[in-house]
């Protein structure tokens, strides 16, 4: 993630929502809000438990990549969130069924493709 300093509270308050791009696999249309509880396993229980989250998708390019044949719809879209949960964005997004272009760990198998685990692409933009 990303570190910030700031030497007065006017700073702070100016970089308050962070908004985060990412690939996902799929054609994101509309903007959306995601609602579904992120399961979590606390130290010391054997059962998990869901934890309420909240990610706001917004679409903002959509693409196909193509060779002999189209191989996939891709998205580039915006998201932001109102929760901070573990793998909350690539978590929600494997559930809307578009997952993360590269997440070995949440995403559709058919379309994981090569490439080094974990080098999904997100990151947050201030």
């Amino acid at each position: 993630g990303v570190l910030l300093f700031a030497r007065n509270s006017t700073v702070v308050e100016s970089v308050d929502d962070k908004l985060y791009i990412a690939l996902l696999f799929g054609n994101v249309v509309a903007p959306e809000e995601i609602t579904q509880p992120v399961w979590h396993r606390r130290p010391g229980q054997s059962h998990r438990t869901p934890l309420p989250a909240k990610t706001t998708l917004i679409p903002l390019r959509r693409s196909c990549f193509e060779g002999a044949e189209p191989v996939a719809d891709v998205s580039r879209v915006g998201l932001q969130l109102h929760t901070g949960r573990h793998h909350q964005i690539r978590r929600h997004m494997a559930w809307r069924g578009s997952p993360v272009i590269g997440d070995f760990q949440h995403g559709r198998s058919e379309e994981r493709g090569g490439g080094k685990e974990g080098s999904f692409r997100v990151g947050p933009v201030l």
